[in-house]
Order: C-alpha cells, then sequence, then structure tokens
C-alpha cells in the first residue's frame, strides 16, 4: 500500500527476503512491486468500512495513510495503528509528531501507545500508536 497506484522498488531485507521496505530509488538490490493504495483497494473490492487499520510499513506509514485520506476523511476507517517512533530522524519509523499532524485533522485522537522497543541506553526506539475516530462511527 502507498499513496499512489503505481510501481515502486523493494529492498528487501538481508535476513528475510519477504520484509524489506519501500525506497525511492531503484538499485541493484531492489525489486519493483506493484502497489495501491487503500482507497482504491476498499473500492475495487467494495469494502463498506475498516474497524482497524494496522500498518507496519518500515517509514513508509505516512505514503499509506495518505493513500487513504479519503477513506479516513469519510469515516470509513474508524482506528489506525500505527508503528511510530519519538524520534524524528528515525528512518523505519515514522515520527509520532507527523501523525498527530496528519491523522488529527482528519478527525482521530491519540488513544495510547503500546509495544515499546527499547535502545541500548534505556530510551524508547519505536512503538505502537491507536488512533481513534473522535466521537465514532460517520454515516
Amino acid at each position: 500500500m502507498g499513496k499512489e497506484e503505481g510501481s515502486l522498488p523493494f529492498q528487501p531485507r538481508a535476513d528475510d527476503p519477504l520484509l524489506g521496505r519501500l525506497v525511492d530509488e531503484a538499485t541493484d538490490d531492489t525489486v519493483n512491486v506493484e502497489v495501491t493504495t487503500v482507497d482504491s483497494f476498499m473500492e475495487k473490492h467494495s469494502v463498506p468500512g475498516i474497524m482497524i487499520l494496522k500498518t507496519d510499513t518500515e517509514g513508509n506509514e505516512l505514503d499509506v495513510l495518505a493513500g487513504a485520506r479519503k477513506s479516513l476523511g469519510a469515516g470509513l476507517i474508524q482506528s489506525v495503528l500505527v508503528e511510530t517512533s519519538p524520534w524524528p530522524r528515525n528512518r523505519r519509523h515514522v515520527a509520532l509528531r507527523d501523525l498527530l499532524d496528519f491523522l488529527t485533522p482528519l478527525g482521530f485522537d491519540l488513544h495510547g501507545l503500546y509495544d515499546p522497543g527499547f535502545r541500548s541506553d534505556g530510551s524508547m526506539s519505536f512503538c505502537n500508536a491507536l488512533f481513534v475516530r473522535r466521537g465514532g462511527a460517520k454515516g
């Protein structure tokens, strides 16, 4: 899933080629994959709504959410669980502030932070953030 439909380079992880992340530019160690959007998928498959949208896309969470903007704004998605980081320069996780800036105007509030991962110095490296639609379902 991404912000628009098309083909993008995917960089598999060396330790598990089924895992990896979308990257901006193709290299010798990337493969092209077809990408769709949440909005397109919901429309194509007549999905009436989503109770919880979970994304763990190694730093591409905002692109996935941008591709769901229509459904998020229309109240078709009730909650979003997304991997995030308190640190703005963590390339594998979107900064929590960026998620708040994107989801709050669309009617979502931060409900809680779960499943934290910690660095060797004891500081939190990442966690899952749960955003819930303000005021319940629309429509």
